[in-house]
């Protein structure tokens, strides 16, 4: 059984997010936070498997959030979510505990694949220009990031496994 916390403040995106994971994982089960708070609160007394966080949301912002989970020593892998898609801002995010990093743009074609790799405790991050978040010293250090290739063959084959998934 995979245990996902869903943490937005807006719940048309905590349902989609639950539809889209319940078409790929067929043994799943879901928590569901609107804040920070209340993502904390879930994150101190169940076990996840990955955490879903938004990164602007009232009260107890994600990235405030994550921060407190990593001193608390919550270790659960945590996937960020953000409008805001630049490099230097998912360096940070990943620098903070995350273990990937999801542009809300591109969330429904990445969503997927980054929990995949998160689950195989790999760290992601797709932005606009993953280029650049790649070859950051960062990375180097970790040496367990997904490269953009890797990315984009893996969207492939999630696409072409879907496509036979509804023909057979």
């Amino acid at each position: 059984m995979i245990r996902i916390l869903i943490t937005d403040d807006h719940e048309i995106i905590r349902k989609s997010l639950k539809h889209i994971l319940e078409e790929e994982f067929k043994n799943i089960e879901f928590g569901e936070a609107a804040s920070g708070e209340e993502a904390l609160e879930k994150a101190r007394n169940e076990t996840w498997d990955v955490i879903v966080m938004d990164m602007t949301m009232p009260g107890l912002s994600g990235f405030a959030t994550l921060k407190q989970m990593r001193k608390e020593t919550i270790e659960t892998p945590v996937l960020v979510m953000s409008f805001n898609a630049n490099d230097g801002y998912a360096a940070r995010i990943i620098k903070a505990g995350a273990s990937g990093f999801i542009s809300k743009d591109n969330a429904f074609q990445d969503l997927i694949v980054a929990i995949h790799f998160i689950l195989l405790n790999k760290k992601v991050s797709a932005t606009k220009k993953p280029v650049d978040l790649i070859n950051s010293p960062l990375e180097k250090a970790a040496n367990n990031w997904i490269v953009p290739y890797e990315n984009l063959v893996l969207n492939i084959l999630f696409t072409v496994k879907n496509i036979f998934k509804n023909v057979i």
